[in-house]
């Protein structure tokens, strides 16, 4: 079913196919684009299409698919991030800050789905070739030819992680410790933030 998700009437039109359907067992928010460029330079239009498509679009279409799922106890989102949602970058303001909506919505959903059967992975790629860099815009891709992974080696291995159990894939990452340490680092940062309601000590008058 051939639909632009920065329309709202399509967009309906895909909310309905998976509200209704008892067959679709495997959602894969997969559309995304860049509007890529200082943010100063980057129209207005052009974010507000990023949000529809790499926000809006994969928060309802996810919403609709969940009632279906929790019905049946069973089922698998899989959400394409992008490594940007934890390394920002200049001239991709819009779009980093988009993926790590991605990847913060995700892990909020394993959280609530974790008593269920359900499934909800987060894909987080480096440069994939595709038509990516051309439809934002772009003369040329901004990596070097190496750090490109193939279309189809981003599924297969996104594919083999969800098969173990990885709930956050980076396809390209070796050291897998790296996110491990990355996580215990955020955890003992949201530790720290529930300690006090006050203001630190280093915003006294006294520390000026």
């Amino acid at each position: 079913m051939i639909a632009d998700l920065a329309d709202a009437k399509d967009l309906l039109r895909i909310e309905a196919l998976l509200t209704e359907r008892e067959d679709i067992d495997v959602l894969i928010n997969n559309a995304g684009l860049g509007a890529l460029g200082p943010t100063s330079k980057v129209t207005a239009d052009a974010l507000e299409n990023l949000i529809k498509i790499n926000i809006l679009a994969l928060t309802r279409l996810t919403h609709a698919a969940l009632p279906g799922f929790l019905r049946r106890n069973s089922g698998t989102v899989i959400n394409i991030a992008s490594m940007i949602a934890v390394m920002p970058t200049p001239s991709g303001a819009g779009y980093s800050g988009s993926k790590a909506y991605v990847l913060n919505f995700t892990r909020s959903l394993q959280m609530e789905l974790a008593k269920t059967s359900i499934v909800v992975q987060a894909v987080l790629p480096g440069p994939v070739r595709t038509e990516f860099f051309e439809a934002s815009g772009l003369t040329a891709a901004p990596f070097p030819n190496e750090l490109f992974m193939s279309a189809e080696q981003l599924v297969d291995t996104a594919l083999q992680a969800l098969d173990q159990g990885e709930p956050v894939c980076f396809p390209s990452l070796e050291n897998s410790s790296l996110w491990t340490g990355f996580e215990d680092a955020r955890m003992a940062l949201s530790r720290a933030l529930m300690q006090s309601g006050k203001p630190a000590t280093r915003y006294s008058e006294k520390a000026r």
